[in-house]
């Protein structure tokens, strides 16, 4: 159960049904309207020193499921930190830094020391602490060059998408700069599909209330977020008790 409860963790990735609306415009825009917006997302991008959050977590595949509970904090570019609990009890808590991803599981008193390829092994594609970080906070997770997308505007939403096969291949962004909706094809066919819902507005900064993730496999996962404070000074406790077994 570990692998799945971690990997749903840190990847913390859904089919996003938009409400039925008219296109006003289909804009086959020059780069400087796909630049323009690109723009207006990086400058709506998460931009606080610290987030805290209780988050509640479910993860399902074809086999079996997992329904959690506990807290996750992130220092801007440093650190990701969590704790989960399964009925009150903790069982597991991670720790993340830009070139180290660490977790201790209580279940089985095993702990993991590793970099970031444990992802890479397991999506298919390169995932780094940045990448993690702004799944987690709603921002854009890959670089998009504006001259391999095109952009369509909606009533509701703008539409970014690419016509070949870039590896993330359709946005979807709200009218306040926010992502929606990410969908990821692999070059190894493998699929992502991240879904962001409930936005708040917290101190001038938009939060999600829910990511969804599929993911190839049939996987599901479901984090949301409750009890939001940013720019709060935290602490990021970790240490593995001792006995505890490493593995591979």
């Amino acid at each position: 159960m570990k692998k799945y409860i971690y990997i749903s963790l840190v990847i913390i990735l859904a089919f996003y049904s938009c409400k039925s609306t008219h296109k006003v415009s289909v804009s086959k825009t020059g780069n400087l309207e796909k630049l323009q917006l690109l723009k207006q997302l990086k400058q709506n991008q998460f931009n606080a020193l610290t987030f805290e959050s209780k988050i509640t977590i479910s993860y399902q595949d074809s086999v079996q499921s997992f329904n959690g509970n506990g807290r996750i904090r992130i220092l801007k570019d440093s650190i990701i930190w969590g704790s989960i609990h399964f009925v009150g009890i903790p069982i597991l808590k991670f720790y993340i830094t830009p070139d180290r991803i660490s977790y201790y599981n209580k279940l089985d008193r095993t702990f993991y020391e590793g970099n970031f390829n444990i992802l890479k092994r397991q999506l298919g594609i390169e995932i780094g602490f940045e990448h993690l970080q702004n799944l987690l906070l709603g921002d854009l997770i890959k670089t998009v060059d504006p001259q391999l997308y095109q952009l369509e505007q909606f009533k509701k939403y703008y539409l970014f998408k690419s016509p070949g096969n870039d590896i993330l291949n359709q946005i979807i962004i709200a009218p306040f700069y926010k992502i929606i909706k990410e969908e990821i094809q692999t070059r190894n066919n493998l699929n992502m599909t991240i879904q962001y819902e409930d936005y708040q507005k917290i101190n001038d900064q938009h939060i999600p209330g829910e990511i969804k993730i599929f993911t190839s496999g049939h996987k599901r996962i479901h984090l949301a977020y409750k009890n939001i404070t940013i720019n709060k000074q935290l602490r990021f406790p970790y240490r593995v008790p001792q006995a505890y077994r490493q593995i591979q």
